[in-house]
């Protein structure tokens, strides 16, 4: 009366990223602050200035032989060089890919299936199956920036994770021998997970690279520097969460009478879907290529061939730096129905009629805190004001 099953899979997939996003990194000159050899693409010479010489004119003078002092360095100098990859091709950025590496990269999923059938009598049968799956992804490095192969700190990887439940129960009954019943009871549940590999060990970068983290939230900060035909990016992909739970109840009925088969039944699905993401809580800044440069005021822009991001980022002068943070998840929910009648009419041996009508119906998306919200645009023209549903004020909003 009783018949079990267990099952369990594991796939282990090992491969190799090539650096084709950020193909070219910054010379190792330029972290000792050496940019002598800055070019651009066509071989001219880009020079460096030096901003504390800034006069009310607004003249600066240039760093002697295109080199920035030591002592002028601040310490994110020294951190950044310890996370970034030295080119492995003798090629000035400016002119083509500097750097080639295949980053480690690794995909493991483990699937286990648990199933128990039961006859509890001659008119009941139950049968109870669950799956859970288990997946992790990971890419050292070369998503967005290239760490170097021997300090694989975060910064470029990519891990995700995720993790799904799947249980099912049905149960079937014979109420008689022209009278079926079957009831299924369905529960999904997913929790997955994106970020980089700082963010799965919990690491705070953000607080090791010297740079803010009023939040003290783990993961990589997206760094990066205005430097044109060479990948100055320390970046990491935001980190965001999604738990999701779907329960599904339906129930079908089957009644033989006669020259009918008839059926019918209904279905109601309720869903769960919490989404978080994080937007660079670890913070986004950059580094402009101003602050090294010069600046024509009378066509208000910068001055061509002058300046470097890496160089103003040797100084510690940035010109945009932030952290957003979001209130916790948005919870979004969603609810569908559905009934039908279905009628197998055997008219003769040779024609049979099939009659049906189903209705299903799904609730609108909404949102659990009423955080979704829309233009009141009955005053749009006056005041820019928005609406949610029953007006829920956002300092309400627990």
């Amino acid at each position: 009366k009783t018949f079990w099953f267990f099952t369990y899979e594991g796939l282990r997939t090992s491969a190799s990223r090539f650096n084709s996003a950020w193909p070219r990194v910054p010379l190792d000159g330029w972290f000792e602050g050496d940019f002598s050899e800055l070019i651009d693409s066509s071989q001219n010479p880009i020079t460096i200035y030096n901003p504390y010489t800034t006069t009310a004119e607004g003249t600066r003078d240039p760093f002697p032989n295109n080199q920035i002092p030591s002592d002028m360095f601040q310490p994110i100098a020294s951190k950044l060089r310890a996370i970034t990859a030295s080119p492995n091709r003798s090629i000035n950025p400016a002119l083509g890919n500097n750097f080639e590496y295949f980053y480690p990269q690794s995909d493991d999923t483990n699937t286990f299936t648990a199933k128990v059938d039961q006859v509890l009598s001659e008119k009941d049968n139950l049968s109870v199956r669950y799956t859970r799956t288990l997946n992790d992804t990971q890419t050292d490095g070369g998503v967005f920036s290239n760490p170097p192969p021997d300090n694989l700190s975060g910064g470029g990887s990519q891990a995700n994770s995720s993790s799904i439940n799947n249980v099912a129960i049905n149960w079937n009954r014979t109420f008689s021998p022209s009278v079926l019943n079957e009831l299924l009871v369905g529960v999904f549940r997913n929790y997955s997970s994106y970020g980089t590999i700082a963010d799965v060990n919990e690491q705070f970068a953000a607080d090791e690279l010297g740079y803010p983290n009023p939040f003290k939230v783990p993961g990589w900060p997206t760094v990066y520097g205005d430097c044109p035909n060479t990948s100055c990016a320390w970046d990491g992909d935001n980190n965001s969460a999604q738990p999701q739970t779907h329960i599904t109840l339906e129930d079908n009925i089957t009644w033989v009478k006669g020259d009918h088969v008839l059926q019918f039944g209904g279905k109601a699905k309720i869903e769960h879907d919490n989404v978080r993401e994080m937007q660079q809580a670890q913070g986004s800044h950059n580094w402009g290529s101003s602050w090294t440069g010069l600046w024509n005021p009378i066509d208000n822009n910068s001055v061509s061939f002058t300046g470097n991001g890496l160089a103003s980022g040797l100084l510690g002068l940035g010109d945009y730096f932030s952290n957003q943070y979001n209130r916790g998840y948005f919870y979004f929910r969603q609810n569908e129905y559905g009934v039908y009648v279905n009628d197998k009419w055997k008219v003769s041996p040779r024609l049979t009629v099939n009659l049906g009508l189903r209705w299903d119906a799904w609730t609108p998306y909404r949102e659990k805190q009423d955080r979704l919200v829309m233009i009141d645009d009955q005053d749009a023209l006056s005041t820019f004001k928005v609406i949610s549903p029953g007006d829920t004020r956002i300092e309400d909003i627990p």
